[in-house]
């Protein structure tokens, strides 16, 4: 577990409560294409000033040059 899965108020776990893909770069060829996981996350804390807020994490995705 990183960091970034911990409620920075109460340090809580945070769970995931949504996930998306995007990508950067993939528009010309001469450009790197970087893709990239991000993880909606939240508190689940009742008693947290943080519950309900999202935070999101991005996380890169690796490829491979074939």
């Amino acid at each position: 577990m990183s960091q970034d899965d911990i409620c920075e108020i109460c340090g809580n776990e945070l769970k995931v409560t949504g996930s998306r893909v995007i990508c950067e770069g993939d528009d010309s060829p001469d450009t790197k294409t970087r893709v990239f996981t991000v993880l909606e996350m939240e508190c689940t804390n009742p008693q947290c000033s943080e519950k309900g807020k999202k935070k999101e994490i991005f996380v890169e995705q690796k490829l491979s040059a074939k």
